[in-house]
């Protein structure tokens, strides 16, 4: 929209000026009142086509900001669920060349008790931390979002072999047994991680959340680590690591 005022202007300009230059050169009152008239008239029309402008991207402003306040988690600054739904459709959904996809879900163990320890400060910077390292580990390619409380996702695309996943877990659950230092406060923390492979790129990305919850909750089960759900058992990866 940038151009659009001084291309107006412009238009208005040479619509008048001519005119209003020829009315004024002529000696007489009627002219010169019918030149002031028209300079009123251009002033005015500037005037109004700014203010209109000035508004107009004020609130194209305000709803592009509503929208990413829409999409994006306060606290850590990753895509919420929504945003997260919008990106896979993009870059999963309506990508040939998405390849294997895997999406993996990972909650904090003992988060509760380092919030109680510490308290909701602490423990909200401690939230914040981790979104920093999801974000920092995965590839450009692939994306973190925070679900709500201490829950995040990561899928992952563009893979040529499931063991690629695996890898990814381990990463994420090394990254996040590192000991985090917030306000002087040392916080240790573990993760348990669900995740699930899909080769069909008709697959919206709710399922494959439900089959990455499954595996979550079949880690947590067997006391923690890495348990995976992938189609078909031809990949050879196994359930549980």
């Amino acid at each position: 929209m940038a151009p659009r005022p001084h291309l107006a202007i412009a238009s208005m300009v040479i619509g008048l000026v001519p005119g209003l230059v020829s009315s004024f050169m002529v000696a007489s009152e009627l002219y010169w009142a019918t030149s002031a008239m028209m300079t009123a008239l251009l002033v005015g029309g500037i005037r109004n086509l700014l203010d209109r402008y000035r508004f107009t991207v004020r609130e194209i402003s305000r709803r592009i900001t509503f929208g990413n306040l829409a999409r994006t988690d306060g606290l850590t600054d990753l895509p919420n669920r929504l945003a997260l739904r919008e990106w896979f459709e993009e870059h999963v959904t309506l990508n040939p060349h998405a390849g294997l996809v895997a999406v993996h879900c990972l909650d904090l163990n003992s988060f509760k008790a380092v919030n109680d320890e510490f308290g909701h400060p602490v423990g909200d910077a401690l939230l914040s931390a981790v979104g920093k390292r999801l974000a920092y580990i995965i590839r450009e390619s692939d994306k973190a979002a925070r679900l709500g409380g201490d829950e995040f996702a990561v899928v992952q695309c563009g893979m040529k072999h499931p063991e690629e996943a695996a890898v990814l877990a381990r990463r994420i659950e090394a990254a996040i047994r590192q000991p985090f230092r917030l306000d002087g406060r040392v916080a240790k923390l573990s993760t348990c991680i669900g995740y699930a492979v899909s080769d069909d790129r008709a697959e919206d990305l709710e399922p494959l959340i439900s089959r990455a919850d499954e595996a979550l909750y079949t880690a947590k089960r067997s006391g923690g680590g890495i348990a995976a759900q992938i189609d078909d058992e031809r990949n050879g990866i196994p359930a549980a690591a």
